[in-house]
């Protein structure tokens, strides 16, 4: 283990993907569900797609979900960034005045939001209601 990893992991910031959330936001215990699905060790376009599998085979777990993950972006706990660094391996590196920087709360938000609007355009192309509530639209 780097002297980096040893450091965080004594100060309590390290954590592996494994290990059960202890912090004491409520409500995240999903969010984590969807970390570790759509976003761990997963490519966008495998992200995607589980989605419209997920949509298509339990449209009432994929509304859950969304609702789940609407929630959080709307109002992040406060560790959002370990939450989504940990159970996600979402490391945001934006570039800034020409130099790559450590992302900011307001940048994991945005990005956290940006995902939303995708799985929410995503349901809705697939039928799934944008309540989250119903599980198909009927046509």
């Amino acid at each position: 283990m780097s002297s980096n990893k040893r450091r965080r992991k004594q100060e309590g910031e390290y954590r592996s993907a494994g290990e059960p959330y202890t912090g004491d936001s409520p409500g995240v215990e999903c969010f984590i569900e969807w970390l570790l699905v759509y976003c761990l060790d997963t490519s966008t376009d495998e992200a995607r797609s589980s989605w419209r599998r997920l949509i298509r085979r339990r449209p009432e777990r994929a509304a859950v979900e969304l609702s789940c993950i609407t929630a959080v972006a709307e109002d992040p706990p406060p560790d959002l960034l370990p939450l989504m660094q940990q159970y996600g391996a979402v490391h945001l590196y934006p570039l800034r005045k020409k130099a790559r920087v450590p992302g900011t709360r307001a940048d994991y938000v945005e990005w956290l939001r940006q995902r939303v609007h995708e799985f929410t355009e995503i349901a809705q192309a697939e039928g799934l209601k944008a309540s989250g509530a119903d599980e198909l639209r009927e046509d």
